[in-house]
């Protein structure tokens, strides 16, 4: 049991060639596949990288993905879960209403 339900999707893809990038229709596929579901986020990973047009629709048309490539394996391979690439998507403070911020990092 936890106060908080938390449900979360993931999936994961792997290339051979280390130069095929993840593309803005695998984020778009994944976005409508869980939309329907009540899942609080949704993880994109990949063993290569995301192209530009993958991560300007993860940032501005869905909210709840986030996306993680080679870099980010690499630094979970040692164990680096604390550095600032980890937190990259959360904000540094929340405004709750005006005058009112409570920070978070």
């Amino acid at each position: 049991k936890v106060p908080i339900p938390f449900l979360g999707a993931a999936q994961i893809k792997h290339h051979r060639s280390a130069g095929q990038n993840e593309g803005a229709a695998t984020v778009r596929d994944f976005s409508g596949a869980i939309l329907g579901h009540p899942f609080n986020a949704g993880l994109i990973v990949t063993n290569t990288n995301f192209s530009p047009d993958a991560e300007w629709f993860a940032r501005e048309h869905a909210k709840l993905i986030r996306l993680r490539g080679f870099e980010d394996i690499r630094r979970w391979i040692y164990g680096r879960f604390g550095e600032d690439a980890e937190w990259r998507e959360i904000p540094a403070s929340i405004e709750l209403c005006p005058g009112v911020v409570i920070p978070i990092r």
